[in-house]
């Protein structure tokens, strides 16, 4: 399951409660159709990869999120993995699945 975020506060509540454990993070936008290709395949991998808590930014709707994360570039899929962090930029479903993989 994709939680998509509806506030800021909700974000950092499951940011916080979830960053040290198994953790992905989908910065989209509406109207990025790599990102709609992404949302997909994210939705099995959320299916397949169930230890891992997803969350899905809509970075129209919150730029403070996008700015705190850097985030110049759609999609942009950030993996946390007790504490570590992995990012991947541009529609790479196979570099996702493959950290999945490894830390499911």
């Amino acid at each position: 399951m994709i939680i998509d975020i509806e506030s800021d506060e909700q974000f950092e509540q499951l940011f916080n409660e979830h960053y040290t454990k198994k953790l992905l993070i989908d910065f989209y936008a509406s109207w990025c159709e790599p990102c709609k290709n992404l949302s997909s395949i994210l939705t099995e991998c959320s299916d397949k990869y169930t230890n891992f808590t997803y969350l899905s930014v809509d970075t129209g709707k919150f730029e403070d999120i996008s700015d705190d994360f850097n985030i110049l570039k759609l999609p942009t899929v950030i993996i946390y993995y007790n504490r570590n962090k992995y990012t991947i930029t541009g529609f790479k479903p196979d570099d996702i699945i493959e950290l999945l993989d490894t830390y499911n």
